[in-house]
């Protein structure tokens, strides 16, 4: 009885009854053996016997196995053994004879490849192929017991007629004669033989693996191909799958200049690839993986507790190189197959129903023309879907502009509310601050939005944190961070060598920030407790598969250099009151030089808040706003139901004006980002140096001390030439904070030219309003 693959399943395979047809003459009979005695047509007679035992794998009476030990080993009888004539053989019959010897050879080794290759553990693919050559062994055995039954009625069958049979005549249902068939089958069966001894070897494995994992990085060098995507290098130490399905793929690729061969290796493919193509419908269709034997192209991870966080679910699938069937190497395919079951899958955990359009195509053949196309329409059909939900049950438009406003203070008025409420701790150290009173008071100003329509729970998921280092530091330790180089990861020869490179990098870059951070220690930005200041938000999901966390962190270093750039012109408004209303700096002074040097510190203080306010000018309308103008567009389209734009080109938008924000405004190059922070520092001592001035101008006229006096309760005498001394030094400190002002914005100035030119061009734009502004 023939057993199907519908019938069983694969690792209950067995062998039909067809396989081990018995012949009356099989036992070795002396009487039967050939001697030179014998006529041409005895002879003849008897090796036609003989050959009916050795084509379907057995041993005759004159033709033998070459030698019986070698059957012991198992990759000996993958090979099919030889088969030897025990008299000299007429040289009429020795070349055909020797050809069908070696035909019975290759059924003896496709029996064996059942035997070894027919379980569960090689999955459905290798069961569909065994059940393949079980059905052309049993068409193949019907043929000859059709001879065996002619002979047995006294028909006389030629060696040469026989031959030509199992050459010309197609083999039951197949086009394919009989010789080129199991040829085939046993050509296909060695190359699975020998491939799967390498993987059975541990370091052939591991070499496997290096190739795939370095193949995946040049590509990704050229083409970006892993943004977002998780490629799995491991392989399967059992060959099946997509692994299996290319092995015969080129067989069928050899074959197109034979119209016989070709058909019969594509039915082949056809047939072993059914579970294949029905795994990739149920991905393409549903978002869901019914692959228990682990075949297909992609691959989910289900070590994890399921969670909803973006790295739960960036490695959540991956694809797995080593069984993608070549119709799916290109990037664009790969891209298109993984991340059309990955928007389902998202779906699925929201319970949002996807409808089941009548105008789904299933993909019948990998080997159709038109399977791009199929794979296209259900990335569009499950994109569509994504965006749908995302803007009508997550808010995604809402909560895009809520993370500008709270992030990159678009609504300017509750951060300065906030700075109002909190200036006195936020101006302190940290380490004297008082940090609860800064969480209050940030809360007070934004936890508002709560009780307002807008979309409540954003307010409501934003937490205010202090980071452990300060943001000058953090950024730069970001930017001097070294990426290896690619020329140097392409050098590797194995994983060996490719792990101690890493590891290399990863040493220098330790070194690289524990010497270089420590010159940064006395700066006075980052000692205020708004230098450590920072926000933070739990994106849900799914919108985090779409801002993900690497936006988020850039979204934060936006945030807290923003409200550093807020808080010093916060502080210059206080010094600038200070400057023009205060009594000690509007006083009639009788010394015309104390007038003077009050004029120059209104006058160098003019230049500071000019640059603050330029700055924030320049942030505001030249980078933030002209960025975000494309995603403005993405989402009016949205508001107006227009779910037609693609999730990925949405991220990598979101990507781009992001990372274009960040280097326009300064924060990609240590250059600019460093001397960018000197010049903020130097404005933040020069204010505090404008604050604590009140005490020295008391020494600067005799009228205001003694008009002072009774107020502030003093005891100072005046000593004209004690003003003297403090006037020189006034005089001198306030030259060296102009200078050194001066030399910073050219500085500034001059990094912006160059880094202008060969990285961001809108630097030239804050190059030409700092050369305008201040004469330069």
């Amino acid at each position: 009885m023939f057993i199907s693959l519908e019938e069983t399943t694969p690792d209950e395979f067995v062998l039909g009854s067809f396989t081990r047809i018995q012949f009356p003459y099989e036992a070795k009979n002396e009487t039967e053996l050939i001697t030179n005695k014998s006529s041409m047509q005895v002879r003849e007679g008897l090796i036609i016997k003989d050959l009916m035992n050795v084509l379907v794998g057995n041993e005759g009476t004159n033709v033998v196995f070459e030698n019986r030990s070698y059957l012991k080993d198992i990759l000996y009888r993958l090979k099919g053994p030889r088969f030897v004539f025990r008299q000299q053989l007429d040289v009429h019959f020795r070349d055909i004879v020797e050809k069908l010897s070696t035909l019975g050879s290759r059924v003896y080794a496709l029996k064996q490849f059942l035997h070894v290759y027919n379980y569960d553990l090689y999955g459905n693919v290798m069961g569909r192929f065994c059940k393949f050559i079980r059905e052309c062994l049993k068409s193949y055995h019907v043929l000859i017991y059709q001879n065996y039954q002619l002979s047995q009625n006294g028909h006389q069958i030629s060696i040469v007629t026989f031959y030509q049979q199992l050459c010309d005549m197609p083999m039951g249902s197949l086009e394919c004669p009989a010789f080129e068939c199991i040829t085939h089958l046993y050509e296909i069966a060695q190359s699975i033989n020998i491939q799967s001894e390498q993987r059975f070897q541990k370091s052939k494995l591991l070499d496997m693996k290096f190739r795939n994992l370095m193949d995946s990085l040049k590509e990704d060098m050229n083409t970006n191909f892993l943004d977002d995507i998780v490629v799995d290098s491991q392989n399967s130490n059992k060959l099946k799958g997509g692994a299996l399905l290319n092995l015969v793929n080129d067989a069928v690729q050899k074959a197109k200049g034979n119209p016989k061969w070709f058909r019969f290796l594509y039915d082949l493919y056809e047939q072993i690839s059914t579970d294949y193509v029905l795994i990739l419908n149920t991905w393409l269709l549903k978002g869901e993986l019914c692959d228990p034997f682990s075949e297909f192209a992609i691959t989910e991870d289900h070590s994890n507790e399921k969670t909803y966080d973006s790295y739960y679910w960036t490695n959540k699938f991956a694809i797995k190189r080593d069984m993608l069937p070549r119709q799916l190497y290109s990037n664009k395919l790969q891209k298109l197959l993984y991340f059309t079951g990955k928007y389902l899958r998202y779906m699925k955990e929201c319970d949002f129903e996807v409808s089941e359009s009548n105008s789904l195509n299933f993909v019948t053949s990998l080997q159709d023309d038109n399977l791009e196309l199929l794979i296209l329409s259900a990335y569009e059909r499950a994109n569509f879907y994504l965006i749908q939900m995302l803007c009508t049950a997550f808010k995604f438009p809402e909560f895009m502009t809520s993370m500008n406003q709270y992030f990159l203070m678009l609504d300017g008025g509750k951060f300065d509310k906030f700075l109002n409420i909190a200036n006195h701790e936020l101006k302190r150290s940290y380490f004297s601050a008082s940090t609860y009173d800064i969480v209050k008071a940030y809360e007070k100003v934004y936890l508002q939005d709560i009780q307002s329509n807008k979309i409540c729970y954003f307010s409501a998921i934003i937490t205010v944190i202090f980071e452990n280092k300060s943001f000058l530091e953090e950024l730069l330790e970001i930017i001097r961070t070294k990426v290896t180089d690619a020329n140097d990861i392409m050098k590797a020869i194995d994983l060996g060598s490719l792990t101690n490179i890493l590891k290399e990098n990863i040493q220098k870059n330790k070194e690289t920030g524990i010497s270089e951070m420590s010159t940064k220690e006395n700066q006075k930005c980052i000692k205020l407790a708004i230098s450590k200041l920072n926000i933070d938000i739990k994106i849900p999901f799914p919108i985090n598969q779409i801002l993900s966390e690497s936006h988020k962190l850039e979204y934060q270093i936006l945030f807290r250099h923003l409200a550093m750039i807020k808080f010093i012109e916060k502080r210059l408004e206080k010094s600038w009151r200070e400057l023009g209303y205060q009594t000690f700096w509007t006083w009639g002074f009788e010394d015309s030089r104390v007038r003077k040097w009050i004029k120059r510190c209104r006058f160098v203080h003019t230049k500071m808040f000019d640059f603050i306010r330029l700055y924030i000018f320049y942030s505001k309308v030249e980078v933030i706003d002209t960025n975000w103008v494309t995603i403005d567009n993405v989402i009016s389209e949205f508001e107006e139901q227009n779910y037609k734009f693609d999730v990925g080109r949405l991220k990598q938008l979101i990507t781009e004006f992001l990372s274009s924000s960040m280097s326009d405004l300064l924060l990609s190059q240590t250059n600019l980002a460093t001397c960018l922070y000197e010049l903020l520092t130097l404005i933040i001592i020069f204010h505090e140096y404008i604050m604590s001035a009140r005490k020295v101008l008391l020494f600067l006229d005799q009228s205001l001390m003694d008009s002072q006096r009774l107020k502030y309760n003093y005891s100072f005498v005046f000593e004209p030439s004690e003003k003297e001394t403090k006037l020189i030094s006034l005089i001198q400190v306030l030259d060296s904070y102009h200078l050194t002002f001066q030399r910073k914005v050219v500085e500034l100035s001059q990094n912006l030219s160059y880094y202008g030119g060969i990285d961001s061009p809108k630097l030239l734009i804050l190059e030409k309003l700092l050369l305008s502004t201040f004469k330069l």
